[in-house]
């Protein structure tokens, strides 16, 4: 998901430093797929098995843990769904289940007693806007009648509260190895307008439809004690987790509707009368499914694929060989409004570059089709959300050239699938691992396809760029991260379950800019090379298995050969801020130079002496925080000559003695501006001359500016 947010003028101004499917036999040729498409039969190829990959759980034999096989139907004016769903469960744990439990996402509408409801008055002090749910008209296990066995955990016994989760106990456990059928017929009534899925008028963004199994987790896997179920109720902050399986999604609904969905489409049938018309989408290995049906979309569609400007590229700013840099064809698909029809080539174009740096840096797209979806306007609450690939997008409606906001959202929404739907942490208990890891990786693409960016204010939905009118330079993408989430209040650690932070404001900084800025601390720490190895490791070795911080954490020691534990308790297990500030240095006289500067009471009681020469020098540096961070301390002489002294960071201040016959003209901590998560780096630098330069320019820029404005204003041109 990509969050909205806005920096303040005043805030920026004062941070202005001195961002598959060929498992199944029915796929159809690529030139077979447009939405115009009326294969003769609906009828469901069987589903083939996929090769054995390495070492993953739900991979690691010709069933996945899980299959689904859904018929669903659109009632547009009822705003509503009826589905019959087949799953078949294979139980690839060592252990014995003897129940089954499932998301009904959509009973987090129900009413005002769900979690989500709770949540959402408590955190943004509105109730639901509008209601929805997810009725059960019939279950059966194995053919057997079960739907007087279903309960739901989180019911208080007045039988009101959550039923976003349901439990369901098996006749006969599951033993290892084992295979269980559920059947569901389900009624489902969309929201208006929000939480992700819904409608709005005649469009539809239909996600977390349908009873999803939840995570049956060995004890072991990501720390877990004991096996159980990992199936939480939906939180208000929280987005989703689930086994990688395939899906198979026959839709039905009027034949005007233009519809993108997960997956590739195999099949398409009008009825007979040419009113309704019916569509069959399958998918391998994806833990999700999501569709989208409106009239208005006009669809275009393009392949991807490199061209020798492309090879070039790989090998002058990559170091990769032709060999190296090959990456498979992908259809992506764009369903776009037709009053943006103007901004298609600039939709591939950022998805273009996503495949590319996110295929080099991290390893091949492996899915055939990506597809980009245009909302209408109004529907704010469905928008800018990531499905296996599909992702809802926000366009704005004029799109000036150096206003890269699409493209930032496109390259966001894209890493996604990287972060969210093939390594697939768990978004309930882990949430920076996905979002933080797709931001950091985001805005590096970002730099990289575009180059450093000016910041926009929207006013009235009209971009206007500060920073460019100002007269600043365009920044860096990691000062994009640094102007979101060091102005605010850390009360939280960046590692919390979803529904663990302070507030919502806690929960965005977080798990996005908080959790990117880190990561861009632990590539200035590491070096970018060392970093790239250890995104490509964690990829290639973590893709569809689910892991954990420790996985992670585990793969930075391995590939920088370093112990950084300490970067992780120091930075993404607890919270507060770093702020280190050098004090004005004090010069000794002689007879001052054997007092011992070991303890701090009696140095504080010192006054400074008067003299005109001096042969030793007290250097001070304090941290005005609450975090401790490795840095250095450098002192530079009138004659030229610098001396540095590394500081662990601990305590409150830290403070030597210099002998030197000449004057200190300056001291800074962190010298060379590695630590990026220091707060307020005005204070970072004693000069014993102030700096007039930086104020000045700043001065006479603002300045001219300004009389520029008037000027215009007051009609001189």
């Amino acid at each position: 998901m990509f969050p909205k947010s806005v920096v303040p003028l005043l805030l920026l101004l004062a941070l202005i430093p001195t961002g598959c499917s060929e498992w199944f036999t029915s796929t159809p040729p690529a030139d077979q797929a447009s939405d115009t498409t009326q294969p003769e039969s609906t009828t469901p190829a069987p589903m083939v098995p996929p090769v054995a990959e390495s070492g993953d759980l739900s991979e690691s034999s010709a069933d996945p843990v899980v299959q689904y096989d859904i018929q669903v139907q659109l009632d547009p004016d009822a705003k509503s769904l009826h589905g019959h769903q087949t799953l078949i469960y294979t139980n690839h744990s060592p252990d014995i289940i003897e129940e089954l439990q499932f998301h009904l996402y959509m009973n987090a509408f129900k009413d005002q007693h769900s979690i989500y409801a709770r949540e959402t008055r408590q955190i943004f002090g509105v109730g639901l806007p509008s209601y929805g749910s997810i009725a059960l008209d019939d279950v059966a296990v194995n053919g057997r009648q079960a739907l007087s066995r279903i309960t739901y955990p989180h019911q208080n016994q007045e039988g009101t509260g959550d039923e976003t989760v349901a439990t369901l106990p098996l006749d006969q456990p599951l033993f290892p190895g084992e295979q269980v059928s559920v059947f569901f017929d389900f009624t489902v009534k969309l929201p208006e307008n929000t939480g992700r899925s819904g409608y709005i008028d005649d469009f539809f963004f239909i996600a977390q439809w349908f009873p999803k199994i939840g995570v049956w987790e060995p004890a072991g896997h990501r720390g877990r004690q004991e096996s159980g179920w990992n199936c939480h109720p939906h939180h208000a902050l929280s987005e989703f987790y689930a086994d990688f399986g395939r899906y198979r999604i026959t839709m039905t609904l009027p034949s005007e509707y233009v519809v993108g969905a997960t997956g590739i489409k195999a099949a398409e049938q009008l009825s007979e009368d040419g009113t309704q018309k019916t569509l069959t989408y399958i998918q391998d290995r994806v833990h999700d499914f999501a569709w989208t049906a409106w009239p208005g979309f006009e669809v275009v569609e393009r392949v991807f694929s490199l061209d020798e400007a492309d090879y070039r590229e790989a090998e002058e700013r990559f170091g990769l060989s032709h060999e190296q840099a090959q990456l498979p064809p992908t259809r992506m698909i764009l369903l776009i409004r037709p009053e943006h029809r103007d901004q298609t080539d600039r939709h591939f174009q950022a998805l273009r570059e996503g495949i590319k740096w996110f295929g080099w840096k991290l390893g091949p797209y492996p899915y055939e089709s990506m597809t980009m979806v245009d909302p209408p306007r109004e529907a704010t609450g469905l928008e800018m959300m990531e499905y296996p690939t599909l992702v809802s997008l926000s366009t704005h409606w004029w799109q000036p050239e150096g206003y890269r906001d699409l493209e930032d959202l496109i390259l966001h929404e894209f890493a996604h699938q990287y972060f969210q739907s093939m390594i697939a942490t768990n978004e309930f208990e882990d949430p920076w691992l996905d979002e933080g890891f797709v931001t950091y990786t985001c805005l590096r693409a970002l730099d990289v396809a575009y180059g450093r960016q000016h910041y926009y204010r929207v006013i009235k939905q009209a971009p206007v760029p500060l920073t460019r009118l100002m007269g600043f330079a365009a920044f860096p993408p990691v000062e994009q991260a640094r102007y979101s989430f060091l102005p605010g209040k850390r009360v939280d650690p960046i590692h919390l379950p979803a529904w663990g932070f302070n507030s919502g404001d806690s929960y965005y900084g977080n798990v996005y800019e908080g959790a990117a800025l880190t990561l861009f601390q632990l590539e200035r720490e590491l070096g970018e090379p060392v970093m790239d190895e250890v995104l490509r490791t964690y990829f290639e070795r973590w893709s569809f298995k689910h892991p954990g911080i420790d996985a992670f954490r585990a793969i930075v020691n391995e590939v920088s050969g370093r112990d950084m534990n300490w970067f992780f308790d120091a930075l993404i297990f607890s919270h507060g801020f770093i702020d280190y500030a050098v004090m004005p240095v004090r010069s000794l006289e002689p007879s001052e130079i054997e007092i011992s500067t070991e303890s701090d009471d009696e140095i504080r009681e010192e006054t400074e002496p008067e003299f005109d020469s001096f042969e030793a020098h007290l250097i001070e540096v304090r941290n005005l925080g609450t975090q401790a961070y490795p840095v250095t301390i450098e002192v530079r002489f009138t004659d030229g000559e610098v001396v540095r002294r590394d500081w662990d960071g601990t305590g409150s201040w830290h403070r030597f003695r210099l002998q030197h016959p000449h004057a200190v003209e300056s001291v800074s901590v962190d010298p060379e501006n590695k630590l990026i998560l220091d707060f307020h780096r005005a204070n970072n630098t004693w000069r014993a001359k102030p700096d007039q330069v930086t104020p000045r320019a700043v001065s006479l820029t603002l300045s001219t500016r300004l009389q520029h404005l008037l000027q215009i204003l007051s009609g001189a041109f």
